[in-house]
């Protein structure tokens, strides 16, 4: 899970018909949020039918697919504050990672904005 924090404890609490009080809820730290668009490196055209894959940079396991909007290859999704890689592909066009394997991290409530350029393939 990309959000996941291996340092983090989550004991288990069972709720029956009894009074609660006393329980704390703790959140993880604040994320940013991360938009973008997706577009042709030629034409500078959107690119609607792509996906971005947003990873954690330290476990390649943990990731998330983003799907760009319909119409003009938009995305946006809350990361968590911590290092995170883009990538993104479409149909006809090669895999491209943002800022050429650059690692992104946003602080929390940091909003920042991307663009992923993807080249076509050759034939």
């Amino acid at each position: 899970m990309l959000s996941a924090d291996p340092t983090d404890r989550f004991p288990e609490i069972s709720v029956q018909e009894e009074d609660i009080s006393g329980v704390r809820v703790m959140l993880g730290m604040r994320g940013g949020v991360l938009e973008g668009d997706l577009r042709d490196q030629e034409t500078q055209n959107p690119i609607p039918q792509g996906k971005v894959v947003i990873r954690d940079a330290r476990n390649a396991e943990a990731y998330v697919e983003v799907f760009p909007d319909k119409l003009g290859g938009q995305f946006q999704f809350t990361v968590p504050n911590k290092p995170v890689l883009v990538s993104a592909t479409a149909p006809g066009y090669a895999t491209t990672y943002f800022g050429n394997r650059e690692e992104v991290t946003l602080s929390g409530g940091e909003h920042r904005h991307i663009t992923i350029e993807l080249t076509r393939r050759k034939p």
